[in-house]
This record gives structure tokens, sequence and C-alpha cells, in this order.
């Protein structure tokens, strides 16, 4: 047991830092460029949906199917969009999930008012969820581009943390714990 230190987990299990090492370095950027954060998401759903233009026209015109290539043909120019300008197109989704969740929310109020003593008592709870939700869905419809730069930069801290943590928590499983069933590990105590 007293052969388990930092220097042999390096050297046996460095596999177990990758994760933690990548939420680190993610986080670093979040936290130092939320902007170039927004930009590559937005990049990312731009590549996403362009690739998905590409099957569904593809498929549409091999098969001869005008409702299939007519969605690649929007996705495509959805998609081009996006690549032109990523990070606007992200607060542009944000805002209609935002309205959508908001729709939802006060559909969900109706209905619970509408069949309140259906709901056995419990309904205070199901209305707390749905203004809840419609609060999230108000926040969301209503963010900005510096609200969402200073969002992703505490998502950035939370990162660091976590991969921080992750770290530890790979270590103290290699130095206490016991490798059981196939190399999953349980704690020595």
């Amino acid at each position: 047991m007293s052969d388990r230190n930092i220097g042999t987990f390096l050297k046996d299990k460095t596999s177990e830092l990758i994760v933690p090492a990548i939420m680190f370095i993610i986080g670093l950027i979040a936290f130092f460029s939320p902007g170039r954060v927004l930009n590559i998401v937005g990049y990312i759903v731009g590549s996403l949906l362009l690739l998905g233009a590409f099957i569904l026209g593809v498929s549409g015109y091999q098969k001869q199917r005008m409702g299939s290539l007519i969605v690649g043909v929007i996705c495509g120019v959805i998609a081009i969009l996006f690549l032109v300008n990523p990070g606007g197109r992200i607060l542009f989704l944000l805002k209609i999930l935002g309205f959508i969740i908001i729709v939802n929310s006060i559909m969900g109020i109706l209905e619970i008012r509408a069949s309140k003593s259906g709901l056995s008592g419990s309904w205070i709870r199901y209305a707390i969820f749905e203004i809840v939700s419609a609060a999230v869905g108000a926040f969301l419809f209503f963010v900005t581009e510096d609200t969402t730069g200073t969002i992703i930069s505490v998502l950035g801290v939370l990162l660091i943390i976590s991969g921080i943590t992750n770290a530890i928590s790979a270590y103290k499983a290699y130095k206490y714990g016991r490798p059981v069933n196939d190399g999953n590990v349980v704690w020595e105590e």
C-alpha cells in the first residue's frame, strides 16, 4: 500500500487524468474567453446542421422525396447563418428556447388551475415547478451577450473546480482504493 504515491500514480494511471485535464482546460478557456466558447459552440452547431443538410439533401435527391430535399436546403441555409455569425445565432436560439419554456410553463399553470381539485392537494408542488420553469425561460429569453459571457465564465470556474476535484478523487481512489471486479476500485476503510 505504501508504494502508491503521486509518482506511481502519474506513471501507472495517467489515463485517469485525461477527463479532469480536459475539464480544466475547457474551464480555463471558458473563464478567460467566453466569447470564443460561444463562437465555438456556434461553429459546432453550424457544422452539424450543414452535415445534416447534406445528408437530408442527398437522401431526398436519391429517393426523390421533395420534403427531405426542402428540409435539407433549409438546414443548409440555417447552417450557413450559424457559420457566418455563430455567437449571435446561439443567442437567438436561447431566446427561442426561453420563449418555448415560457409558453410551456403558462400552459402548465393553466392546466393546474383547471384541474386543481384533481391533483389531490399536491398541486402547489406542480405550480412551483411551473413558476420556476417560467422564470428560467424568462431568463433565457431576456439574456444579453454580456450576461451570456458571465454565465460562460461562471461555468468555466465550475469546470476548473470539477477538473481539480476529479483529479484528486482519482488519486485518492488509486492510493486508498482496492481493485475488485475487473479493475473497479472500492475504498478501503
